[in-house]
């Protein structure tokens, strides 16, 4: 026996990986125009990591990585410990509700 804990909606993490080469591009361009010999590679290093990280960032919340995919279900088990299950949808399980982790499944008890 168990009991629902918390439940929270979770978005997609995943990208395509487009944003973080086009922004490491730009970034490197960037950085490149700044100083002169050792300082312009450093320059150029941390424009390139910027700029993945920063078109990353804007590809995943222009892709749909807004939009709730599913849901994180916390369960707190009578015997101690709490177990993290991914599920597409709640369905009518709300928190507080007591329920039976059996075979993978969560029903309600």
């Amino acid at each position: 026996m168990a009991r629902i804990d918390a439940l929270y909606g979770r978005a997609p993490g995943q990208t395509s990986g487009g944003g973080a080469i086009l922004g490491a591009i730009v970034g490197g361009l960037i950085g490149s125009q700044i100083g002169g010999g050792a300082g312009r590679t450093a320059a150029t290093a941390v424009g390139v990591l910027g700029g993945a990280a920063a078109g990353n960032a804007i590809e995943g919340r222009h892709s749909g990585g807004s939009s709730v995919q599913g849901y994180r279900m916390t369960v707190e088990l009578d015997r101690g410990g709490v177990r993290l299950h991914d599920v597409p949808s709640p369905g009518n399980l709300r928190p507080g509700d007591r329920v039976r982790l059996q075979g993978g499944q969560i029903t309600r008890n």
